[in-house]
């Protein structure tokens, strides 16, 4: 019981090891993970501005920079540094959040940067709906139904024009 109240498992009881130190152990050295983070953002950087249909040079001569220093970020041979990868993730027409990774603090902050970015150009009256906890019912309703096929859907309104009829 003690293990699922904290989320554990039963086996960490008799481990000499802590979750933690067994973690650290798991951790990439510092140097490989950053060649690592380096040639995943450049793969991802790759990917945008083929799906985007932009050439390097397009996308140099939109961030100023030269298409050699785009080829060099794509093959992750050096890191991007955040000013450019934010100039670069706005002409391939993606968010930061699509080159770092969403679960460290950084990907995390630049997330809510964006979803409040969002959040705060909705129209005043829908931001104060949002915002009141009594109106927590009606947004959970809506997110079910976001998620409903077209089909069932229609059903649903069906039934309540017949209900109202």
């Amino acid at each position: 019981m003690l293990a699922y109240h904290l989320g554990v498992p039963v086996s960490q009881f008799w481990n000499k090891k802590t979750i933690s130190a067994e973690e650290a152990e798991r951790q990439l050295p510092d140097a490989e993970y950053r060649d690592l983070r380096d040639r995943v953002i450049g793969a991802k950087l790759q990917m945008a501005r083929q799906e985007a249909k932009l050439s390097r040079e397009e996308v140099a001569n939109a961030t100023g920079l030269t298409p050699e220093k785009i080829e060099t970020y794509e093959y992750g041979q050096v890191s991007i540094p955040f000013p450019e990868l934010t100039s670069i993730a706005h002409v391939v027409r993606k968010s930061m959040g699509y080159f770092l990774e969403d679960n460290n603090r950084v990907g995390t902050w630049l997330r809510l940067q964006e979803e409040y970015q969002r959040f705060s150009e909705l129209p005043e009256e829908l931001r104060m709906f949002v915002t009141k906890p009594v109106n927590q019912p009606f947004i959970d309703i809506a997110l079910r139904l976001s998620r409903m096929p077209v089909q069932e859907l229609r059903e649903v309104g069906e039934n309540i024009l017949n209900i109202t009829l």
